[in-house]
């Protein structure tokens, strides 16, 4: 049994402001500690030399998109910074979308790990990068520099803060103070057992509906800790909250994958979640590796019910369980009540809008069935493919399809703010109308996520 390893206090997120003075016990106005390094050694922004990154600007902005369905992130903590690439591709992100003042607390020793000191004399690939000054190495001043040459240029000062401490230093000051980040990207030494303890700390520190994700799964050590934690996880706690693991490419074509894993929450977004991300990779019963759209067309339902034997936590597979089109009847009665109640409260004297809601709620309820079944028209209807008799559709058709779900969800929006006028601010429609514009964002997202292939 795995034993909890933190005693978390009562969870909260802060502020930049907040987050700065319980670091340093200073003022984030008056003594910014990035603003303000004073950079002893006179190490310059090196971007250059910079060890790759697989934290790409576009695959952060996707788990983005769908985390800002639930309110989050409010506050980020990367494991793992060396010199502060990915968190100033985070930072950068975050300013494009508005959200420039969410905390991302880089923890690192900044001391090297055991590849860097052993490898850095006859390796130039690691050589090129690494400086020693009095004894250390000086990945602490160059994460620094970088971050400040980042922030006096364009990134936000409202971001990025240290913590010069090990991973599980900075879980404990975590639990100890009672902050819980909602999303954390674990990027650290990568050694077997070692990345396990850190899974379990941190996944124990994530708030509800938060993602904790890392790259590199296709190292052996990682996907051996990765897989290890979800299967004991599920093992102790998988009858009331299983973890869900994905695995996703860096981006289209890259050979590097990222595992992601989200903890428990509403089924709502759970399901918008692995809708999403069931445009990037699915199971494959033959091994890890793509699906072509060719193999998805050409799929029977005999080999369904294979692949439901080999796959059983498939977000498509449980999809294809639910009964969407029960689903659109009750919705569609759903907001034709709502139309009722809007003739009862307006009565004969306006009928003329009476009538006008009733034929929109008409179009919205179908339309609304439509949304519904959107959350498996991706994932089961061009990414699976038709049946073997049509032919397959091609990016062009797809993004034809994108277009009129986008025009019929923006249309439904305006109906429900119709039916909404008419309630005032009971009834159901203004949550059917927010509902509808969650689901417009996830469209849009859902179409980032599309795999290169299919926009040949």
């Amino acid at each position: 049994m795995r034993l909890a390893l933190l005693a978390v206090a009562s969870a909260w997120q802060p502020s930049f402001e907040e987050l700065h003075h319980e670091l340093f016990g200073l003022d984030a106005a008056e003594s910014h500690v990035v603003k303000n390094f004073s950079n002893p050694y006179g190490i310059r922004p090196n971007f250059k030399n910079y060890p790759h990154s697989n934290l790409l600007p576009q695959f952060f902005t996707d788990i983005l998109d769908i985390l800002q369905l639930e309110g989050m992130p409010r506050f980020i903590v990367e494991v793992g910074s060396l010199h502060g690439h990915s968190a100033i591709q985070m930072a950068t992100v975050l300013d494009k979308l508005g959200m420039t003042r969410i905390p991302i607390l880089c923890i690192d020793p900044f001391t090297g790990d055991t590849n860097m000191w052993a490898s850095y004399q006859q390796d130039k690939s690691v050589g090129g990068w690494v400086n020693i000054i009095d004894g250390r190495m000086t990945i602490f001043d160059q994460f620094m520099a970088n971050v400040q040459f980042a922030v006096n240029r364009s990134v936000s000062p409202h971001h990025i803060l240290p913590f010069q401490a090990t991973s599980t230093v900075g879980a404990r000051w975590l639990a100890a103070k009672g902050l819980s980040p909602d999303l954390i990207f674990l990027d650290s030494a990568h050694e077997a057992d070692e990345t396990f303890l850190e899974l379990s700390m941190y996944f124990e520190l994530l708030q509800p509906g938060g993602i904790l994700f890392g790259d590199d799964y296709g190292w052996p050590a990682v996907k051996k800790d990765v897989d290890r934690f979800a299967a004991e996880h599920n093992s102790e706690h998988g009858a009331d909250n299983p973890l869900d693991l994905r695995i996703a490419r860096a981006q289209a074509g890259a050979t590097n994958l990222i595992w992601i894993m989200r903890k428990a929450v509403g089924a709502g977004a759970v399901r918008r979640f692995w809708a999403t991300f069931a445009a990037v990779d699915l199971p494959h019963p033959g091994g890890a590796r793509r699906w072509t759209p060719q193999e998805w067309s050409a799929l029977s339902h005999m080999r369904w019910r294979c692949l439901a034997a080999t796959a059983p936590f498939s977000m498509v597979l449980r999809l294809l369980e639910e009964n969407w089109l029960e689903a659109g009847r009750e919705e569609e009665e759903a907001l034709l009540r709502v139309a009722s109640t809007a003739l009862d409260r307006k009565g004969q004297g306006n009928g003329r809008q009476g009538t006008e809601v009733l034929v929109k709620s008409r179009e919205a309820a179908a339309a609304a069935k439509a949304s519904e079944q959107w959350k498996v028209l991706l994932a089961v209807q061009h990414l699976i493919g038709r049946p073997s008799s049509e032919k397959v559709p091609g990016w062009k058709d797809m993004q034809q399809e994108l277009h009129r779900k986008r025009e019929r969800l923006l249309e439904q929006a305006r109906t429900f703010m119709l039916i909404g006028s008419l309630l005032g601010s009971g009834g159901d429609a203004p949550k059917m109308e927010e509902r509808c514009l969650l689901e417009l964002r996830r469209l849009l997202a859902v179409q980032r996520l599309v795999p290169e292939e299919w926009r040949r």
